[in-house]
């Protein structure tokens, strides 16, 4: 991977987000400052290993929640997941970035996303996720956990190709987490930075309340989304129960007699209960 390349798709990718959210602009001139701050392998090892301890715990709960899919199909969930957990050991936030865009594999790219595909996921939230989402480490490192899982979904590897002490990959400019052959085959492609990708364009699902519940690494704008989001769903059931009993009402005026007990239970004639009117 060309580091250098890379850089510069990443400051595209945050001149992306101040066009996309003009009301939370990023520092461009702050990103330049964390590029310009030397990193060793062994920096990147460290969050690395991280990551790896961590992708256990998130396939452990996932698998008492929702099963697999959790973990292999939702990159936006895995990459903002990992981030909370990096930041809760240590890693500063302004350091680990999500990141959306493309990768190319074998020179052929994987999801044919484009800024404008990415623009329409976060307009409506039920378009698929014709992308893929990751961790971008002091501008020039890739961490991505979720990629293997997506290659194995696609059937470009297998899933006893997956080592389980190394299920994060991680890249840089001639650093690989990883030895195999394929990795070196990945060019990945910033097109947005964004820390609030999954809150935008997902409603939050049980496997990421238990995780960072776990983890206590649930920040104030989570809350506020998850706490507004079960507002939501307690209006919905709501309408639903009123909807269900003004249906249950009419059905049984139409088919209750005068004398018959009233449908709501109350243990009073109908006609002189519910049916007085």
């Amino acid at each position: 991977m060309n580091a250098a390349s890379y850089v510069n798709d990443f400051y595209e990718a945050i001149k992306t987000h101040n066009e996309f959210f003009p009301e939370e602009p990023l520092d461009l001139d702050s990103y330049r400052k964390i590029s310009d701050e030397p990193v060793t392998e062994r920096d990147v090892d460290h969050v690395s290993e991280l990551a790896n301890q961590y992708i256990h715990t998130v396939i452990e709960i996932c698998n008492k929640t929702v099963g697999k899919k959790g973990y292999t199909s939702t990159c936006h969930f895995m990459a903002d997941i990992h981030r909370r957990f990096l930041i809760e050991k240590g890693i500063k936030p302004e350091e680990i970035s999500l990141t959306v865009g493309e990768v190319h594999f074998q020179q052929k790219p994987m999801y044919d996303t484009s800024k404008s595909i990415i623009k329409d996921v976060i307009d409506d939230s039920s378009l698929p996720l014709k992308l893929h989402c990751w961790l971008t480490y002091k501008n020039r490192y890739i961490i991505d956990p979720a990629l293997q899982f997506n290659m194995v979904r696609r059937e470009i590897l297998k899933e006893s190709d997956l080592s389980g002490n190394s299920l994060v990959l991680a890249l840089g400019d001639g650093y690989s987490s990883m030895t195999c052959s394929w990795a070196n085959q990945l060019r990945y492609e910033p097109m947005l930075i964004d820390n609030e990708f999954f809150f935008r364009t997902q409603e939050v699902p049980i496997e990421y309340l238990a995780l960072t519940q776990e983890f206590k690494c649930l920040d104030a704008k989570a809350r506020e989304y998850i706490e507004g989001g079960k507002r939501i769903v307690s209006d919905k059931m709501n309408y639903l129960k009123r909807v269900s009993d003004s249906y249950k009402r009419a059905h049984a005026q139409r088919n209750l007699g005068r004398n018959d007990p009233c449908w709501c239970g109350s243990g009073l004639k109908f006609k002189k209960c519910h049916g007085k009117n």
